[in-house]
């Protein structure tokens, strides 16, 4: 067993892979709309941390063309101050996509900020109508967390396979342990969660075909944890102490790399390396979707002004209870399916002013009137067509 080496997954050849891919496609968007995506990156304090993984996602942005926009806020800045920004971010049209840097410094609600970014802007997959949507079996959300979707990219990209497989994930926050048990389900894993009240979590560790660890904890799975051949995706990052360093700390996963990779048979690098594929999870949030036919509902109030416009289609199609957008490149399209499959399973509204100043024929039975069994084919302006995607939708 000790000349066995597990197949290092290289993520950086992956993300290369899929930078070229997004500026392809960025210059695609250019040409045709004359427009390029925008990604609003906001960050509260000076965590050196939260500093480097923003600078690497604006880094990130200039080499695929994506323009970023770039919100730095001191560590004292008020909640309210921080909705307002937000709410600002919501509405410049120019900016597609809106990543909140976590953690937030503690009097803040994370909760609440996330909650209050634009459904249709929320490339981090964190607001809670996203979140829902990927629980629920059969649903599809908008936006998927980045990490957890970087996972499974990886898996895929690397050809292993996860059908019918027992993964197990080890940890269970909401940034990655739960989104990427309910990606592993949707994949069709039988999943298991390890987490710090799991009794004998080495037993349950050994039996796993795929290991996702994110628990936090430096080393803590140790290579006599790990089935032979299995899968490891090790996305802990924990600082330990290395006099050797001019930093003083060195990076380490929440795997044992050096006895976990004589027994894997696929396991990703350390950190160092990890740090800047994670960081392209989160910057392909704005990746344009490979399809150019896409719907979806509105999570807001439409205001006068907002900027819709008409598209026809060959084949009629029914609203039921939601605004649906469709963004189509011509040809048939059935609506009816896609909305019955896709459509966010909440009622939105639209003022009957709004739609007026839009010029959108509408019956008045309301001020504000759910659009039902009407259909709305619109068509915004580059920003819905460029928020849809996050690492793993090619």
């Amino acid at each position: 067993m000790s000349d066995h080496k597990a197949t290092l997954i290289d993520g950086k050849a992956i993300a290369q892979t899929i930078r070229s891919e997004i500026a392809a496609e960025v210059r695609r968007l250019s040409q045709t709309y004359g427009k390029v995506p925008g990604l609003a990156v906001v960050i509260v304090g000076k965590r050196k941390d939260s500093q480097s993984y923003v600078n690497m996602k604006r880094k990130a942005c200039a080499e695929v063309g994506i323009k970023s926009f770039d919100l730095d806020l001191p560590e004292e800045v008020s909640e309210s101050d921080l909705i307002s920004k937000v709410h600002e971010l919501n509405g410049n049209p120019d900016v597609h996509g809106i990543l909140v840097q976590l953690p937030l410094p503690k009097h803040i609600n994370e909760e609440k900020i996330l909650s209050e970014i634009s459904l249709n802007k929320d490339v981090d997959g964190f607001h809670p109508l996203n979140i829902g949507k990927l629980a629920m079996k059969g649903r599809d959300p908008l936006f998927v967390p980045c990490t957890p979707k970087g996972c499974i990219e990886l898996l895929s990209r690397s050809g292993v396979s996860i059908k019918g497989k027992n993964a197990v994930v080890v940890g269970r926050s909401n940034i990655v342990g739960l989104p990427v048990s309910l990606l592993l389900l949707k994949e069709d894993a039988t999943v298991t969660i390890v987490h710090s009240r799991t009794k004998e979590p080495e037993s349950i560790i050994r039996n796993a075909d795929i290991v996702i660890a994110a628990a936090g904890q430096a080393m803590m799975i140790k290579g006599s944890w790990i089935k032979p051949g299995a899968a490891v995706i090790d996305v802990g990052t924990n600082a330990v102490d290395d006099p050797s360093k001019k930093s003083g700390y060195r990076l380490v996963g929440d795997v044992d790399f050096q006895e976990a990779c004589k027994v894997a048979g696929w396991i990703t690098p350390v950190p160092e390396v990890k740090a800047l594929e994670k960081n392209n999870g989160e910057i392909f949030s704005s990746r344009p979707p490979p399809h150019s036919r896409r719907v979806f509902s509105f999570s807001r109030t439409a205001n006068a002004g907002d900027d819709f416009n008409w598209m026809p289609m060959n084949k009629p199609a029914t609203c039921q209870g939601s605004i649906a957008e469709c963004m189509a490149d011509g040809g048939d399209f059935d609506m009816d399916s896609e909305i019955n499959r896709r459509i966010l399973a909440t009622t939105n509204y639209i003022s009957y002013g709004a739609l007026q100043a839009n010029n959108v024929p509408c019956s008045q039975r309301a001020p504000r009137t759910t659009l039902s069994n009407q259909v709305l084919q619109l068509i915004p302006t580059l920003g819905h067509a460029t928020a849809a995607h996050t690492v793993a939708r090619g």
